[in-house]
């Protein structure tokens, strides 16, 4: 049934220049006409939700040497139903920030009072070849998720080092002994030499008004870090272990004292990528979400599960305390026979517990002849939507319309619609997601914001 439903995408997906299908609608746009960055586009989103209210962040202008010309924020006050957007002031040198460029946004709910806080890293590129000099991690505040404060530095890179890929999340359980504190974690690089993939942790005790010195994580390398807050106060930490150059793991490490100290990595599981690669820039970045009960789910595309390995499927595994984790098991399958495989997954979890209730949003990639040296034209790009209840996973359907990944912008590593994406539960129970669609360009690309009006119900129908 997985399989069929991923070739339907494919196959019976309305024509290249088709609009949103019902239920789609279009949130925001690029407004920006800045020389050096490849207008109009919108990439790499995040979104959470809280009460009747969802908020979500992502790349405005995408730059083909990194970064964007500024975040954007969109805001649902009715359960998703209606989206407003904004650029986020000062995430930038365009919009009144002290970086040049803005990338990698998140976005998480505080209680207590703190609202909400949205994290991006601020980067500044110079001479012709677009050298970084400059990077901090960065965050915003809002009460209402509408309008917020200028951003505060969490942290700033020291000469010849590079930060990336920084995540904030925020302690909203009540139960918790650090409800109300927030965490940011990144990795580094040396600009000249190592280390790579150093991990750094930050916390702020005040809703992230004031962050903690950073400290580096002892025995973690890696890369896309993500900080999920369990119900009593736990954080587990899970991302893309680079710690054995020759082949990468999903793994995590956690606290349970509020930051003071973290523990040490455990491995969830190896990842198998196809050797098949598609013109498209695709890390291989895990997604991750926690229940209400503290049990932790991770998505990540591997090929295991293929013959040869041919193509990536969905798979998911989970662990209770963040240190033992399941065997990995696909949730969503590939379709071997149209070379396609599923990417950049966004997860979520049903936070008031409700059963097994997840979703996954993910993007399709593939064509016989779709090869990383290949023609761009010889691939398609789709969406997929799939979700589970306590009796499995139910077959995925397709979300907007076929694409190629010469529609989105473009850098050294491939066409992007993002390193992730991300899926979060509303109030009622359905699924709110922000999606990067691709319309044909003509003079200009086309890139902009989705979300599917009302959320996604969980079952096999949109």
């Amino acid at each position: 049934m997985a399989l069929l439903a991923i070739a339907t995408t494919l196959q019976v997906a309305s024509s290249a220049e088709a609009r949103p299908t019902t239920g789609l609608e279009q949130v925001s746009a690029d407004p920006f006409t800045n020389p050096g960055f490849e207008h109009r586009s919108e990439v790499e989103p995040d979104v959470a939700a809280h009460g009747r209210t969802a908020v979500a962040t992502y790349q405005v202008g995408r730059g083909a040497a990194g970064g964007s010309v500024a975040i954007g924020v969109a805001v649902s006050s009715d359960d998703g139903r209606s989206w407003s957007d904004r650029i986020l002031s000062g995430s930038a040198a365009a919009v009144g920030g002290r970086y040049g460029r803005a990338s990698d946004p998140s976005v998480s709910y505080g209680a207590g009072g703190q609202g909400w806080l949205v994290g991006f890293l601020g980067i500044t590129l110079t001479g012709p070849f677009d050298i970084p000099t400059r990077s901090a991690v960065l965050v915003a505040r809002s009460g209402d998720g509408g309008s917020f404060a200028a951003p505060v530095v969490v942290a700033r890179a020291p000469r010849g080092v590079l930060y990336d890929k920084p995540w904030v999340a925020c302690d909203a359980s009540r139960a918790s002994p650090y409800v109300g504190r927030c965490y940011a974690l990144w990795d580094e690089s040396g600009l000249r030499h190592g280390p790579f993939g150093v991990v750094l942790a930050s916390r702020s005790l005040d809703g992230g008004r004031h962050w903690s010195e950073p400290v580096r994580v002892a025995g973690v390398r890696g890369t896309g870090v993500l900080p999920l807050v369990g119900p009593d106060g736990s954080v587990t930490v899970v991302y893309l272990s680079t710690q054995n150059p020759f082949h990468a793991a999903i793994a995590a490490f956690t606290t349970s004292n509020g930051g003071r100290s973290w523990g040490g990595s455990s491995t969830v599981s190896q990842a198998y990528r196809s050797a098949r690669e598609p013109p498209v820039r695709d890390p291989g970045l895990p997604s991750a979400a926690v229940g209400r009960d503290g049990t932790i789910s991770v998505a990540w595309s591997d090929c295991r599960f293929e013959p040869s390995c041919a193509v990536e499927d969905i798979v998911t595994s989970s662990s209770a305390d963040g240190e033992t984790w399941t065997p990995p098991a696909v949730a969503v399958r590939a379709d071997p026979a149209t070379a396609t495989s599923l990417v950049t997954p966004g997860i979520a979890v049903d936070p008031k517990g409700q059963g097994s209730r997840e979703a996954i949003v993910f993007y399709a990639v593939g064509g016989t002849k779709c090869l990383k040296f290949g023609r761009p034209s010889a691939c398609s790009v789709t969406v997929g939507y799939a979700s589970s209840r306590r009796d499995g996973w139910a077959a995925p359907v397709p979300l907007g319309w076929r694409m190629r990944p010469g529609w989105f912008p473009c850098t050294p590593a491939g066409c992007m619609w993002g390193d992730y994406i991300a899926a979060a539960f509303l109030q009622d129970g359905r699924v709110a997601t922000m999606l990067p669609l691709a319309t044909r360009p003509s003079r200009v690309l086309d890139v902009a914001m989705y979300a599917p009006t009302g959320g996604l119900r969980i079952g096999s129908t949109p």
